[in-house]
């Protein structure tokens, strides 16, 4: 199926040449919603495989006439992809050959969740956003755009001068290599900024690199491990926002930065080494009282700990029991966690390829559990996952009814202990 604008041409023998009256761009812009409205009602009926060609993918007035949405761009009648009338109508232009389910998916305006402006503000962490002053392919304008529905405080907008979209001059094709580098050290310097983690470092840990055994990583670690690249596309999740200090041990440091600074978001803030070789990293979780998590790491202890002594077993938490372990031992570590956000921290850990529990709703009940978040006995809404050592790990909610004004109402049971030789 080929459609086609039949009126309005800016291109060929009949085309209506620049510079272009607002009156010309308001009939245009209209008449090309319409079109795009068409095709989506069109492709909602079809099955999501349903190929069909879409003509004038590089119609728009802007790449005519400089004076719409201005910038440094040189030269009118060109894009990133060459002439904009050769582009118009060839092969490689966005949206060309597409099918019914992604032009729902990418280009339908309203259907789409591909919409920046929907979803920035939304944005709950630092954002740096670079245009490039000679851009090709993007408006100027949308950069503004972009940076102006962004809530948090923490934002940059940063245009580098005389950038072409892909960094390269024609005629001969060369590339920009002091835009490209300024654009580099932009990103970098952001990322240091942000950090709490030295920049030399998050080169070092988080380059797409392989470990030897040496350093602790097999290949099977490796190709288990969670990808560093891959975390940059995850979804957003709010911070944590507690936590008192404990000190654990892991097997792999590298590992554990990884995964506590990447997928869960929390920062390294100490590093030490230890006389016996070992190192002492120390991250924070959120706690505005100071209190940190830490682990040790010694290169002759790299043993597993043993489900159920040491730590918790999965084992039991699967078959619905509380999973036990001895005294002395770590049995799980509890983080404060916004209710409202813990649909988010689901997601985002599910799409770093990390198993975690559905809402648990402990109840001060004769079960210790309640059915549903409206049951009145429900005192803590959690969710459950497993760390690069088999940590349990809980990200916690408390209701009001896990602490009572009073405490009388809180303290209501005698400890109860047996003698070592019994255990």
């Amino acid at each position: 199926v080929i459609l086609s604008l039949q009126s309005l041409a800016i291109y060929g023998d009949n085309r209506v040449s620049p510079p272009y009256s607002k009156e010309f761009l308001q009939r245009y812009r209209k008449a090309q919603r319409e079109r795009s409205e068409r095709i989506t009602k069109w492709a909602r009926t079809l099955p999501p495989e349903t190929p069909f060609i879409v003509e004038g993918t590089m119609a728009d007035p802007r790449w005519l006439d400089l004076t719409i949405d201005p910038n440094e761009r040189p030269k009118a009648g060109t894009c990133f992809l060459g002439e904009s009338s050769a582009a118009n109508d060839m092969p490689t232009g966005l949206a060309r050959f597409t099918t019914a389910g992604s032009w729902l998916s990418q280009w339908a305006e309203g259907v789409s969740e591909l919409d920046a402006l929907k979803h920035l503000p939304y944005t709950s962490v630092p954002t740096l956003i670079i245009t490039n002053g000679a851009d090709d392919g993007v408006p100027a304008s949308h950069g503004p755009k972009l940076f102006d529905s962004i809530p948090h405080p923490n934002k940059q907008l940063v245009n580098i001068e005389k950038a072409t979209h892909y960094y390269i001059k024609a005629n001969p094709p060369r590339v920009q290599k002091r835009q490209l580098f300024q654009c580099v050290s932009l990103v970098a310097s952001f990322i240091d900024e942000q950090s709490s983690i030295p920049l030399e470092t998050l080169k070092k840990e988080f380059s797409a690199q392989t470990w030897d055994i040496e350093n602790s990583r097999t290949e099977q670690n490796l190709s288990n491990s969670i990808s560093y690249r891959a975390l940059r596309d995850l979804p957003t999740a709010p911070k944590a926002t507690g936590f008192n200090h404990v000190a654990m041990v892991c097997s792999d440091m590298a590992s554990t930065v990884r995964f506590y600074t990447g997928v869960l978001g929390f920062s390294l803030v100490k590093t030490l080494e230890l006389p016996d070789g070992g190192q002492h990293f120390f991250f924070d979780c959120g706690d505005a009282t100071g209190g940190l998590l830490a682990f040790f790491w010694w290169p002759k202890m790299a043993k597993k700990r043993a489900p159920g002594i040491a730590c918790a077993s999965k084992a039991e938490m699967d078959a619905g029991k509380i999973p036990q372990s001895v005294p002395g031992s770590v049995n799980h570590i509890a983080f404060d966690y916004p209710e409202e956000g813990m649909e988010a921290l689901r997601e985002r850990l599910q799409a770093a390829g990390v198993w975690v529990s559905p809402k648990i709703f402990h109840a001060e009940n004769e079960l210790g559990f309640a059915g549903s978040r409206d049951d009145p006995d429900v005192s803590i809404v959690s969710i459950y996952l497993w760390g690069p050592d088999g940590e349990l790990i809980e990200f916690s909610s408390a209701t009001k009814k896990m602490f009572p004004t009073n405490v009388q109402d809180r303290v209501l049971h005698e400890p109860k202990f047996l003698q070592l030789a019994k255990l």
